[in-house]
């Protein structure tokens, strides 16, 4: 049954990099010549692609580990650069106070509360670090405080949010810095507020 179905994946859009995920299984396909055209091995690599999962995932939290947010920071910059389009970095400190919600909770929300192409991840210096991409830099004032309100409305006590734009940033190191001093501003403050860098 998975051969047939497999079976009817049009051959010439096969990337023989990019597992084909079915009913929870990966499948890698293997494209061979033969004399009368090319036939496709489905090798199953799901232990491969679980391990890799592993690797990019803070088994707490069930979002991308501070590593991956790394790597992906400067692979996208690089992308959003070459376009000519914005994306924005927010660096998120919480403080979710004696009865607030666990860092799970607040993991979740922010994973419901953006984009599905944009990234939750573990911040390397804060709690949470957001990739959020196609900004438009005239509301990524808006950006940041949606973000405020959706946590504190969870019922977190203290929320500290610092933003920047690519546009400012020359290398993704730049960009994290500037999103680290941003943060750092609000934190000097008292907490409990944004601050776009």
């Amino acid at each position: 049954k998975i051969g047939e179905e497999l079976k009817s994946i049009n051959l010439d859009e096969i990337d023989e990099e990019e597992p084909v995920e079915h009913n929870g299984e990966y499948f890698l396909p293997v494209k061979k010549k033969i004399p009368s055209g090319s036939v496709v091995i489905w090798r199953n690599v799901s232990a491969e692609e679980k391990l890799k999962k592993l690797m990019v995932i803070d088994p707490e939290l069930g979002i991308y580990n501070s590593k991956f947010m790394k790597d992906m920071l400067e692979r996208e910059l690089d992308r959003v650069n070459s376009e000519g389009s914005q994306m924005a970095l927010a660096l998120i400190d919480v403080d979710p106070g004696e009865n607030g919600p666990s860092l799970s909770e607040i993991a979740q929300t922010l994973r419901k509360t953006v984009r599905n192409f944009d990234h939750v991840c573990r911040g390397d210096r804060s709690d949470f670090a957001l990739l959020l991409f196609v900004v438009d830099p005239d509301k990524i004032d808006a950006v940041g405080h949606r973000l405020f309100n959706v946590l504190k409305k969870l019922g977190v006590d203290k929320v500290s949010i610092g933003l920047t734009l690519s546009g400012r940033s020359p290398s993704s190191e730049a960009m994290m810095k500037q999103a680290q001093r941003a943060l750092y501003v609000v934190n000097a403050r008292g907490g409990n507020d944004i601050s776009i860098y």
